[in-house]
């Protein structure tokens, strides 16, 4: 059985942690910028009006970008769930803001998390670049 790396916190610690939820944070960008398309698409759709969701193209580029973070989304969930809890067992301080974005917010709260927190510790160990 598979278990995801993201899960174990040697790996989201690693430098290819580093790298892998770089990477996973960067490919949820393309669904953000195609949202407000898709809420302009289903309004169109409940009244009733034409809606460019029947061409090929447009639903392979957003089941593409939905596939694609729906995957990254996950991992860089998971991965900073385990980065939180190794921060607790450390005994470091959490901040109080940000221990509530990742428990209310699955779509921005991981980002955010990474941004404000994870990537400035991965910095200071010297696991990436800014």
């Amino acid at each position: 059985m598979w278990n995801e790396p993201w899960k174990r916190e040697d790996w989201v610690i690693s430098r290819q942690g580093v790298r892998i939820l770089t990477w996973a944070f960067w490919g949820q960008i393309p669904f953000f910028l195609l949202t407000p398309f898709l809420a302009y698409w289903s309004v169109l759709w409940f009244l009733g009006k034409p809606v460019a969701f029947v061409n090929l193209p447009v639903k392979i580029v957003l089941g593409t970008a939905g596939g694609i973070y729906a995957i990254c989304a996950f991992a860089l969930s998971d991965g900073m769930n385990t980065f939180e809890q190794g921060r607790k067992v450390a005994g470091e301080p959490p901040r109080k803001l940000l221990h509530l974005i990742p428990v209310s917010l699955f779509v921005l709260g991981p980002m955010i998390y990474f941004w404000l927190t994870y990537k400035p510790k991965m910095h200071e160990a010297g696991f990436g670049h800014q």
